[in-house]
Order: C-alpha cells, then structure tokens, then sequence
C-alpha cells in the first residue's frame, strides 16, 4: 500500500468512525469490522455516513450479519439517494446505464458506443457529467454501490423470475437459459436483450435462442 493510499484509507475510516463511535478510530473489538465495510463502502462519503450511523450501539454479531446482508443486498438509504440520478435521465440514458452496469464496466468506451447504438456516446458523456460514471483512458468505470443500484433496478424488474428481467447476467444467466430452457423447456421473455453467460464455467453447449426475439448481445467470455 503506497503512502498516500495508506493515508486516504486512514481518512475514510477515521471519518466512518465518527459517524459510528463518535471517535477518530475505530474500538478495538470493532477495528477488523471496520476496516471491512469501508472497503465496502470504497470511499462514498454518503454509504460511510449512512452505515456509520446504523450500527451505533449495537452488538459486534449485529454488525457482521449487517455486512453479510449488504454485500448481497443494498442499504435501501444509500440506493435511495442514488437511485435519485438515475431518475433524472431520460429513458435512453436510463437503458445506457444498465447495460454499463451489468455488462460493460471495465471497458473501452469506443467499443462500447458500438455496440449500444448511435446515441450510446452521447449518453455515456451525461453519465459522466453527473458522475454516475468515471472514464480514465477512454475505459468505463463506475462506483462498487452504484453498480449494486444498477443490478437492484434489474432484480426489480422480476424479483421471481430472473427470465422475465431485460438484463441477465452472472449465475442468473446460467440458471435461465440452462435449467429452465434445456430441463424444462421454459421460454424466455421477449424483453431479454442482453445476456452475460461470461461466468457460467460449466457451460458446454451455447442455448438456442430463437425464442429471444429481441435479443442484441451476447457475452461468451470475461
């Protein structure tokens, strides 16, 4: 760890521990617990703020089954504030930013644009400006909790039933298109776009996906 590392990570955890302690640093019983959800946190003055002030007073077991949830499922506070950015975009920005939320983080900005459309480097531009999104050397990058946000807009779509969500990424891929289209013979929505089957190991054989109208991409490998 560099020095100025070293010294960025003891600002954010000296400012999470006066929102939990009302201290500079953490208790010592708490110190490891701390250090974990402020690299949760990964530095969002407002998640800090936030799970700085839920745990207070409460019990080291409370405080690690908090974080286990977290990493899972977002604090409804901290998505709520962010939720309120994306709310101002027009619905092509909106689609934009779910694609680079689910699918493009980590990539070139270029191929990108490509591959969303003609509007798609116009939208990338109002996403940076109001820093749903960050660009360094033309590759996409985006806060850890505001890609959480973008994949809880999705699982809201259809908490039941990942098919029936526009977006499928991860083991929620494998799980559609494999168990449910292969076993049992279920079709996928007709809403489906883009399909993410990067993680799926144990694929051997790529679905037929005839019954996927509208689907625009598909991703083989990480």
């Amino acid at each position: 760890m560099s020095k100025t590392t070293r010294v960025y990570f003891w600002g954010v955890t000296q400012l999470f521990s006066l929102w939990a302690f009302k201290q500079n640093l953490p208790k010592e019983v708490y110190k490891n617990l701390s250090y974990s959800i402020v690299d949760y946190a990964n530095g969002l003055p407002l998640a800090l703020k936030v799970l700085g002030a839920s745990p207070f007073g409460k019990k080291l077991s409370e405080w690690e089954s908090a974080l286990c949830k977290l990493k899972t499922t977002p604090h409804m506070e901290i998505d709520n504030v962010l939720k309120i950015s994306f709310d101002g975009l027009d619905d092509m920005e909106q689609r934009i930013f779910l694609d680079i939320a689910c699918f493009f983080k980590g990539n070139d900005k270029y191929f990108v644009s490509r591959i969303l459309g003609p509007y798609a480097e116009h939208g990338i531009t109002t996403l940076e400006d109001i820093c749903l999104i960050t660009i360094s050397k033309n590759m996409l990058d985006m806060h850890d909790l505001i890609q959480q946000m973008g994949w809880e807009i999705i699982r809201q779509e259809c908490p039941e039933d990942p098919g029936r969500r526009s977006r499928l990424r991860d083991s929620d891929a494998y799980d559609v298109l494999i168990r449910n289209m292969i076993n049992s013979g279920d079709k996928l929505h007709d809403k489906l776009k883009f399909i993410d089957l990067s993680y799926s190991t144990h694929l051997i054989k790529i679905p037929d996906f005839s019954n996927v109208p509208n689907l625009e991409s598909l991703t083989l490998e990480g």
